[in-house]
C-alpha cells in the first residue's frame, strides 16, 4: 500500500509569481522577500536576513494585513507596542512620528502623512525555529498589531500567511522623513537560489 505524499514546499511555489513580485532589500535594506504565491485574499512568502540584525533592520509597523507567520530558520527578538495620541502620565513612552506607508512595489507613493504620536512598549519575546516546543512557531497577528524584530539571527528565515488588506500600514521613528529604500526585483537566478535555500531549510526541520 502506498503512502499519500505530504505536500511540500514546492507544492506551493507559483514560479510566474516569485518571479514576478520577488525583490531584495524589500522595505529595509538586507531583508529579501521571495513571493511564493500572490492573490488579494491570500498571499505565501519568506523573508530572507542573510546578515543578521543590524540594530535597525526594522523600525515598529504595523501591518495593512492580517497574517500567520513561523522560523524556519534562525531567530529574533520580538517586541510589540501600543501607540497613543496623548502622553501617557503613568508609562514610559517615546514621542516619535507616524508615517502611512503605501508600498512601494505595489505602486504606492511611500511614505506620507506624518503625524507626531507616542509608543510605548508592551511585550519583548524571542522567537527560535524550535519556539514553545512547536517546530517554527511564532504568532498570528491581526493587522493592526504594532511591532518591530531585532537581535535577528544571521541567515534567519521567516515563512509568513498574509491574508487580504484591512487597512493602512504605518511606521513609527524618529526624524521627520526616513530615507526610501531602492526596492532591486530579484534576478531569475536570484529566485532559484532563494527557493532552494528555502528547500533546504525545510528539510533540515523535519
Amino acid at each position: 500500500m502506498s503512502k499519500t505524499r505530504q505536500p511540500s514546499i514546492g507544492d506551493a511555489i507559483n514560479r510566474e509569481h516569485a518571479l514576478e513580485f520577488s525583490y531584495a532589500d524589500y522595505h529595509d535594506p538586507g531583508l529579501d522577500y521571495l513571493c511564493l504565491f500572490r492573490s488579494t485574499g491570500l498571499t505565501l512568502k519568506a523573508y530572507f536576513i542573510d546578515d543578521g540584525s543590524k540594530g535597525d533592520i526594522l523600525i515598529p509597523h504595523n501591518h495593512r494585513y492580517s497574517f500567520d507567520s513561523r522560523i524556519i530558520a534562525g531567530s529574533l527578538v520580538e517586541t510589540q507596542y501600543v501607540e497613543s495620541l496623548t502622553k501617557p502620565c503613568f508609562l514610559v513612552a517615546d514621542q516619535v512620528m507616524k508615517y502611512r506607508y503605501d508600498c512601494i512595489a505595489d505602486g504606492g507613493a511611500g511614505y506620507d502623512e506624518a503625524t507626531e504620536v507616542w509608543l510605548m512598549k508592551t511585550s519583548t519575546s524571542r522567537y527560535t525555529r524550535y519556539a514553545a516546543g512547536v517546530d517554527g512557531a511564532y504568532n498570528n497577528y491581526a493587522h493592526k498589531n504594532i511591532h518591530t524584530l531585532s537581535e535577528i539571527d544571521p541567515g534567519t528565515i521567516i515563512l509568513l500567511t498574509q491574508y487580504a488588506d484591512e487597512g493602512s500600514r504605518y511606521s513609527y521613528g524618529y526624524g521627520h522623513k526616513f530615507p526610501e529604500c531602492v526596492y532591486r526585483k530579484m534576478s531569475p537566478r536570484d529566485v532559484e537560489i532563494r527557493i532552494e535555500q528555502l528547500h533546504e531549510a525545510m528539510k533540515a526541520k523535519l
